[in-house]
């Protein structure tokens, strides 16, 4: 697969990750325990919620914008974007094995793992041309 088109399915990727943190409101404080769902937690899990979407979405947009930069810079971009998302998937696994307060989606931390695998592959395989 080539480096471009990973990073545009990549881009778009968390482009709809990112809408649905800021979309899901009050609902996407499922994932968190009935403990948490206080009116005081909700006021402060929520904006953050909002903030990560925003922050997937500014991601999102870094990695459009990027998709047409040369092939060794898309490498390199590969190489990064496995590795922001292993960091992202290691303290996902944290909160879904060790914390019980909160369950990230077994769906979404699969899916980042697939991208990392193939952002990794992409730059340890790619051949220019």
């Amino acid at each position: 697969m080539k480096p471009r088109l990973i990073i545009l399915i990549t881009s778009i990727i968390f482009l709809i990750f990112g809408l649905g943190q800021i979309f899901a409101g009050r609902s996407g404080m499922s994932v968190f325990d009935n403990s948490l769902n206080t009116e005081a937690a909700l006021n402060v899990l929520v904006p953050m919620q909002e903030i990560f979407g925003a922050s997937a979405i500014y991601a999102s947009i870094l990695l459009f914008l990027s998709r047409n930069i040369d092939f060794e810079g898309s490498k390199k971009i590969l190489l990064g974007n496995g590795i922001g998302i292993i960091a992202f998937l290691i303290i996902g696994s944290k909160h879904l094995f060790i914390d019980e307060l909160v369950n990230p989606p077994i769906i979404s931390l699969g899916i980042f793992a697939l991208l990392s695998i193939i952002s990794l592959y992409g730059y340890f395989n790619a051949k220019e041309g």
